[in-house]
């Protein structure tokens, strides 16, 4: 009777037992026709998932360039006050009763808006010079 666990088994095909347990494991395999045989059976199935696993691998067909992380960061920041001011148009839009306030908040947030499409086309030109070199 061998003490030999089959998570001692797995660990040793994945090379996680220490030298000394490992030393001992192969021992038990090699004097156990039985152990031996669990032993081969689990290898080829860690070798069949390990293969499965590397053929289910993505792998991009074309090499598509990547922005800048300082385009892509200023693009992600001048977002956020366009963002802003529509959630502010349409939360505090019925409290306007000053027509004033209102053509205010909305300069700002045509200004805003062009301000993104700005910064936006400078820096698709930034990706599209990274694309290019």
């Amino acid at each position: 009777m061998n003490d030999i666990r089959s998570e001692e088994l797995s660990a040793l095909i994945d090379g996680e037992l220490d030298a000394t347990r490992a030393t001992q494991v192969r021992a038990a395999i090699a004097a156990d026709p039985a152990l031996r045989a669990d032993y081969e059976a689990l290898a080829r199935l860690d070798m069949g998932l390990r293969g499965a696993a590397d053929a289910s691998r993505f792998a991009p067909d074309i090499d598509l360039p990547r922005a800048s992380t300082a385009a892509r960061t200023v693009r992600d920041w001048a977002i956020l006050p366009v963002v802003t001011l529509g959630l502010l148009l349409v939360r505090l839009m019925p409290k306007f009763i000053d027509l004033a306030a209102l053509g205010w908040l909305l300069q700002i947030a045509v200004a805003s808006a062009i301000l993104f499409m700005v910064v936006r086309m400078a820096s698709e030109r930034d990706e599209n010079a990274i694309a290019a070199s």
